[in-house]
């Protein structure tokens, strides 16, 4: 089966998604919001390693919606699967 793929966009600083194993790729954020960095860390990946797969998402951000509008962010997920995988 085809596997998702998250990755950040330098260019248009923004995170993209692939739901055929990296062939293609749509962004997930909207054109006026800007991500200047962002890391992904990635736990229970590995089959066979008794962790329940998980990946918390850090990203530092802004949305700009004029010349005078702009709003800075940083925020944390966490997201893991709904079927255990130990």
């Amino acid at each position: 089966s085809d596997q998702w793929i998250y990755r950040y966009n330098a260019t248009d600083q923004s995170i993209e998604k692939s739901q055929d194993s990296g062939a293609t790729f749509a962004a997930l954020t909207a054109p006026e919001v800007r991500i200047e960095n962002v890391q992904f860390y990635v736990t229970g990946a590995e089959k066979g390693d008794s962790l329940q797969p998980m990946a918390v998402i850090v990203a530092k951000g802004y949305a700009q919606l004029n010349a005078t509008t702009r709003t800075d962010f940083n925020l944390q997920a966490s997201v893991s699967q709904r079927v255990p995988d130990f």
